[in-house]
């Protein structure tokens, strides 16, 4: 395990925020927190280095979440000070980030760990729910300079950071049902994409493996295909799409067999330390991704309504619960929003509920947009229920048709 590095601070208020970062921003990250943590080592000892534009940019946007998430615990009343500090590394972070691209001398890994914290930053601990698409297309676009030289295949630290932007464009692809959010500046990835997803590593910062991550990559092509075809609800589905979601299917359950094996062997390349305890949540969380791949492709490729994913969805909040009992971390937001969104009975929202409840009081962020997005979900069905004169379950609402008419873009990460 690598130790963590002696890093210099110019002012206590820096001291203050990056121990506050190390202590309980870190680990908030990851669903279950290890030695292995890259928010632990990989991007601190790039930050620390502070020998380059990206470094620096990396290093004061790390002091920001440190700073916001400090506002956040000290409540409104008395965080001024840690807001305005965080504005203030914010902006600087930003200069350093234009310098390194101005300049093109910095290398990959700074500057996409920069790029990348400073959306989680703007987007996850600000929660400001505009914008993410046009800052990750520009990462996009970086990284693309890249793939003849796939400097992520060279080292590890390039690699975790790599897998970051990765899982961020899988699930930013799913907050949109237009049939236009990424397709044609990801084309320029889609090898690198598919690339990583044969990495049996890919989603153990999040929670997940790689089949998950490939499952929701592949259900939202089948989505965009569909919605070109011009498809109705009422058509039936051509043989060679329900080919395609008999395969995902398969693929998702033939690998829960021998899941928490590939899993335990990532975790000793990410050089975990597994005890008893931290195996069970790690397959706990890992169940949490099963259910919520399931509901996803339910609802936007066969168009079931809820009722019929009823039995994944109480599967996933009630392991969700599991998870925070047994002293989980923070639960991964993708799947618990994508059952929360179609919790229908009391028992189920009760169960979602509580844990945006307790998310927002230790994280907050975007979690509060979740939650909003989801209670209108669950009152919009219901009186769509009323008027169609059937059970809120039979009404096949979808929460991103919610979420735009509430002039809200959440980044689901």
């Amino acid at each position: 395990m690598r130790p963590l590095p002696q890093i210099t601070m110019n002012d206590k208020d820096e001291a203050r925020f990056l121990h506050h970062y190390i202590l309980h921003v870190s680990s908030l990250m990851v669903p279950v927190d290890a030695a292995g943590n890259p928010w632990k080592s990989t991007y601190l000892a790039i930050g620390s280095r502070k020998a380059t534009a990206g470094a620096r940019a990396l290093y004061f946007a790390t002091l920001a979440q440190g700073a916001l998430h400090l506002a956040h615990l000290k409540g409104t009343r008395n965080c001024a000070g840690e807001k305005a500090h965080a504005v203030k590394y914010i902006g600087v972070a930003i200069k350093e980030l234009r310098n390194s691209l101005s300049s093109q001398t910095d290398d990959y890994t700074s500057v996409l760990a920069a790029v990348l914290s400073l959306i989680a930053v703007q987007h996850v601990f600000q929660n400001n729910s505009h914008g993410w698409r046009e800052h990750y297309r520009g990462a996009i676009g970086f990284v693309s300079q890249y793939l003849p030289d796939r400097p992520w295949s060279l080292s590890w630290d390039s690699w975790i950071v790599t897998q970051s932007f990765v899982l961020g464009i899988i699930f930013a692809e799913t907050a949109n049902n237009s049939g236009a959010v990424f397709e044609t500046p990801v084309s320029p990835v889609h090898n690198l994409l598919t690339e990583m997803m044969t990495e049996p590593r890919l989603g153990c910062t999040v929670g997940g493996n790689a089949r998950h991550l490939e499952a929701i990559h592949q259900i939202r092509l089948l989505e965009v295909q569909i919605a070109r075809s011009g498809r109705t609800e009422s058509q039936d589905m051509s043989p060679a799409t329900l080919e395609q979601v008999y395969q995902i299917i398969q693929q998702l359950e033939n690998f829960q067999d021998d899941q928490l094996e590939a899993e335990q062997s990532s975790n000793e390349e990410l050089e975990f330390d597994m005890p008893s305890p931290t195996q069970t949540l790690v397959k706990l969380h890992s169940q949490i991704f099963d259910g919520a791949v399931m509901i996803h492709l339910c609802r936007v490729v066969l168009q079931r309504p809820p009722s019929a994913v009823a039995s994944y969805v109480h599967q996933v909040l009630t392991n969700v619960g599991k998870f925070m009992d047994a002293g989980g971390g923070e639960v991964s937001a993708w799947p618990v929003f994508i059952a929360a969104a179609e919790a229908f009975t009391s028992e189920d929202q009760h169960l979602a509920s509580r844990y945006f409840c307790q998310s927002e009081m230790v994280f907050a962020g975007n979690r509060t947009d979740m939650h909003s997005v989801v209670r209108q979900v669950w009152a919009d069905r219901e009186t769509l229920g009323i008027e169609q004169d059937c059970n809120a379950g039979d009404v096949g609402l979808d929460w991103r048709d919610v979420m735009r008419r509430m002039d809200i873009d959440i980044l689901l990460l």
